[in-house]
C-alpha cells in the first residue's frame, strides 16, 4: 500500500515515476491501469507528467552513480586482461601439444616402418 503523491488517498496499486520515484494512482498518474501493465519492462522507466514536463531529458546521473559505473568499468577491465593472459597461456599449451602430437606421428610412422620390413623378413626367413 501507499499514499497517491498527487491525491494523498491511500492505494494498493498504482504507477511509479522514474525521476521524482513517487507513487501514484491510476487516475492520477494519466496512465490506465491496463496501459501501465502493457508497458511491461519499461514500467521502470515510466514517467508521471509533472516530470515529463519538467525536462525533455531524463535527470543527470549523479557523481556517485558515475563513480559506481567507472569502478565497474574498471573491474570489467580487469578480468578481461586476466581472461587474455588465459586465453595466451592457452594457446601457447595447445600449441605446445600440436608440437608434441607431430612428433608422436613420425615416431609411429617410423616404428610402423620398421615393423613392416621386420615382418617382411620374418615372412622371407620362414619360407
Amino acid at each position: 500500500m501507499f499514499t497517491c503523491a498527487r491525491c494523498n488517498n491511500t492505494c494498493n496499486d498504482g504507477a511509479k515515476c522514474s525521476d521524482c520515484n513517487q507513487f501514484l494512482d491510476f487516475p492520477c498518474s494519466g496512465i490506465t491501469e491496463a496501459g501501465y501493465r502493457r508497458l511491461g519492462d519499461r514500467q521502470k522507466t515510466w514517467r508521471c507528467n509533472t516530470c515529463k514536463t519538467a525536462g525533455s531529458s531524463p535527470r543527470a546521473a549523479s557523481s556517485s552513480q558515475i563513480t559506481e559505473v567507472l569502478n565497474e568499468i574498471r573491474a570489467f577491465r580487469s578480468d578481461f586482461l586476466l581472461m587474455k593472459s588465459d586465453v595466451q597461456e592457452t594457446s601457447v599449451g595447445i600449441q605446445a601439444l600440436n608440437t608434441k602430437w607431430s612428433e608422436m606421428e613420425t615416431r609411429f610412422s617410423d616404428m610402423e616402418d620398421r615393423l613392416i620390413q621386420v615382418e617382411a623378413k620374418l615372412s622371407k626367413s620362414i619360407l
